[in-house]
C-alpha cells in the first residue's frame, strides 16, 4: 500500500486522526499468530493489552515487513481499532504522523504524563 496526500481543496476532504501504537519501525517483521504479536520472531510484550490479537484482513498477508520511511501501528482496542492489520490503513509513512499521545487519561488507576 502507498500512501498519497489527500486533495485538501476538496469539499469533501476531511482529516482523520487515529490514535494507535508503534509495534513495527522500518525494517521490523511484523507477524500474528497464536493470539500474539511478533515483531523479529520475539513476542511483543503489551502489558497494557490482555487480549489476543487476530489478523483481521485477508489481504494482508504475514509476516509483514515494514517499508522505509513507514510504521506499523496497532490499537489498543485490538477488537475494534482500525490500525496497520487492515489493508484500508496499512503500514503508515513518517510523514501522516501528525504527533504522539503525552498524556494518557484512562485507565484511570494509570492516569499521568507519558514518558
Amino acid at each position: 500500500l502507498k500512501y498519497s496526500e489527500p486533495n485538501k481543496t476538496d469539499p469533501k476532504f476531511k482529516r482523520k486522526y487515529y490514535v494507535k501504537r508503534i509495534v513495527g519501525m522500518p525494517g521490523d517483521v511484523v507477524d500474528i499468530k497464536d493470539g500474539k504479536v511478533y515483531i523479529n520472531d520475539e513476542v511483543l510484550e503489551e502489558p497494557y493489552y490482555d487480549g489476543i490479537t487476530e489478523k483481521i484482513d485477508p489481504r494482508m498477508e504475514f509476516p509483514f515487513t515494514v517499508s522505509d520511511k513507514c510504521v506499523f501501528v496497532m490499537g489498543d482496542n485490538r477488537g475494534g481499532s482500525k490500525d496497520s492489520r487492515s489493508a484500508d490503513l496499512g503500514e503508515v509513512p513518517y510523514g501522516a504522523i501528525a504527533g504522539r499521545a503525552v498524556v494518557r487519561l484512562w485507565p484511570f488507576d494509570a492516569i499521568g504524563v507519558l514518558k
